[in-house]
């Protein structure tokens, strides 16, 4: 569609990547109300394969949709964005100022991230994890147990990273705003 914008998303955690949230990505969310949003899921669930190949736009509604949500809980990609605001505030980030589309983005970035932080907590996200896997029919095996508490420590590293993203774009916006 004439209207279609294929955004950058993509939280990698890949080698040779620039790591988790970073400018492009920022840029890329001011584009369209729905982005940030998508973002900030993306962050809070760890999803670090979000590419042009799983964004569907849908020009009647002019709405982007997610799917293929494989590459979730493998590591804690929210580290990153903490990382990133964090240079950000101390000017190690050679880059421009942030634009105020830019700032409105990560304003609706970290109100999502809020939402999913309170509806979301790692006991109800393991709870749901296990109802899933136990609807689809998987049994235990050797090596569940490992897998699970591996699973378990990085939902939880991820989700206090969410909390930790969350206060520092407080911080954040208040450069940008002294008033708030």
């Amino acid at each position: 569609p004439k209207n279609f914008h294929k955004p950058y998303l993509e939280q990698s955690t890949r080698p040779g990547q620039i790591k988790g949230l970073h400018r492009k990505i920022i840029k890329n969310m001011a584009q369209h109300p729905d982005l940030p949003i998508l973002v900030a899921f993306d962050t809070f669930t760890a999803h670090n394969d979000r590419h042009p190949g799983n964004l569907m736009y849908d020009e009647k509604s002019d709405h982007y949709f997610a799917i293929d949500m494989e590459c979730t809980f493998n590591h804690n990609i929210a580290q990153y964005a903490y990382a990133l605001f964090k240079r950000m505030i101390q000017g190690k980030e050679n880059e421009a100022r942030l634009s105020t589309e830019e700032i409105n983005a990560l304003a609706v970035y970290q109100s999502t991230l809020k939402k999913l932080i309170a509806m979301y907590p790692p006991d109800v996200i393991f709870a749901k994890i296990t109802k899933a896997r136990c609807d689809a029919g998987i049994k235990d095996h050797e090596e569940s147990a490992e897998t699970e508490k591996v699973g378990r420590q990085i939902i939880q590293d991820n989700y206090n990273s969410c909390k930790q993203v969350v206060a520092i774009l407080n911080i954040l916006f208040k450069i940008y705003d002294p008033q708030l």
